[in-house]
């Protein structure tokens, strides 16, 4: 489904802010709900199953893009000392302008002092802890809160809060995806990628709301219900590693993995039995969260033992 279609499909411009396109999706989900259209079930579910389908599509659109200020930034006064800010900036550009390295680092070329130069991985490596610790402050934050909750995220307290947390997560994933450009260094990148990777399905399986968890149409509410099982099973499992083992002071890693691969299972059992429910859509979601978590428990905590 493309952009275009699924603005309209939510009835709204594609200037339309991330807010709107929420507020559109609850009251078209209300109107389309199975239960409010018992004469015309098929037609429900199908129009339920593209509502989510447009919803899920534009926030992860969004979340990918980055951001676009709303307004052009005002222009300072043009200074000699501006004039110098500029032309070392511009020396800067050209020598981040990247070659291919053979040595498993990205290379740049200085023209200044005509020689080629390697990002120093120390420099990669600080950098990713800064940015990774950013991040697992907002996780951290977010089960603080306990806007896990969808009917307590509703309170405008609360909403300020979370809508803070997307924002910082979305600057920490694109900061990660500026980090891939400096190297082709194989482990860094694999790092990367599986932290990043975490972070964007953490935010698509926080934006699964919902709408309304009584069905008449008994295969919905079978689907829903075990959908239901597999979110209850993922809870406390993200809860440990995101919240309760900095608060405790150590990590139950295997009551972690465990607790990961139940999850797993379970949507995936969903989807072979419920493929055609409208909750497909929230349980593709989960999964795909799942797996990333399961590669970033796997990968950063190799090395972790329990304790005894």
């Amino acid at each position: 489904m493309n952009p275009a279609e699924c603005y309209q499909i939510l009835n709204l411009p594609a200037t339309a802010t991330d807010e709107e396109i929420k507020k559109s999706f609850k009251i078209l989900a209300h109107k389309y709900h199975p239960d409010k259209n018992r004469q015309n079930i098929e037609w429900a579910n199908n129009a339920m199953a593209d509502l989510n389908t447009a919803y899920t599509t534009l926030m992860k659109l969004r979340f990918r893009e980055g951001f676009k200020s709303a307004a052009p930034k005002a222009q300072p006064a043009y200074t000699q000392n501006t004039a110098q800010k500029k032309n070392e900036s511009d020396r800067e550009k050209k020598i981040r302008k990247p070659e291919s390295g053979t040595s498993g680092k990205k290379k740049y070329y200085d023209p200044y002092e005509n020689i080629e130069k390697s990002i120093d991985p120390d420099i990669l490596t600080t950098q990713f802890v800064k940015i990774r610790e950013a991040a697992k402050d907002e996780l951290y934050k977010y089960f603080q809160y306990g806007i896990y909750n969808i009917a307590r995220r509703e309170k405008i307290s609360n909403k300020n809060v979370f809508n803070k947390i997307v924002t910082n997560l979305k600057k920490n994933y694109h900061s990660i995806n500026r980090l891939k450009e400096l190297t082709d260094d194989q482990d860094f990148i694999k790092h990367f990628n599986t932290f990043s990777s975490m972070i964007y399905n953490f935010y698509m399986a926080s934006e699964c709301v919902n709408i309304i968890d009584s069905y008449s149409d008994v295969i919905e509410i079978e689907a829903y219900r075990s959908f239901k099982k597999g979110d209850d099973i993922l809870h406390p499992c993200e809860k440990e590693i995101f919240y309760d083992r900095h608060n405790r002071g150590f990590f139950k890693k295997n009551i972690a993995e465990s607790l990961i691969l139940k999850s797993e299972l379970q949507f995936k059992n969903t989807l072979n039995r419920y493929p055609h429910s409208t909750w497909a859509v929230e349980t593709k979601i989960k999964l795909q969260y799942v797996l990333s978590l399961k590669d970033y428990l796997y990968l950063f905590f190799s090395e972790y033992r329990d304790k005894k």
